[in-house]
């Protein structure tokens, strides 16, 4: 599952590289970065594809693509029910029982 993030270039973001604002504004850490910048769509301006060190300009936006990474850790996921106490796009909050 894969989603865009958006972030329209004021006259305060202008003149900022996309790699701080991708860090600064959009919260996004270092690793998600390296990541993203080698989608062929990963950090678009305005439709089109730029690098990391690209300058904004007012009046452009700034989008990237998320998407949850790969699973390598081999863990299976155990079969059972699941008391989820709240839900949303990003997080997920499930009520457990203790280990015993």
């Amino acid at each position: 599952m894969s989603r865009r993030l958006e972030l329209p270039i004021g006259p305060e973001l202008a003149g900022i590289k996309v790699d701080t604002l991708l860090k600064r504004h959009l919260g996004l850490s270092g690793t998600v970065v390296r990541r993203i910048k080698w989608l062929e769509d990963g950090i678009l301006v305005d439709g089109r594809r730029v690098n990391t060190r690209y300058i904004s300009k007012t009046g452009e936006v700034l989008s990237v693509r998320l998407s949850d990474p790969e699973r390598r850790s081999g863990i299976v996921p155990a079969p059972g029910p699941l008391d989820i106490v709240y839900e949303d796009q990003d997080l997920l909050v499930l009520n457990k029982a203790p280990i015993q």
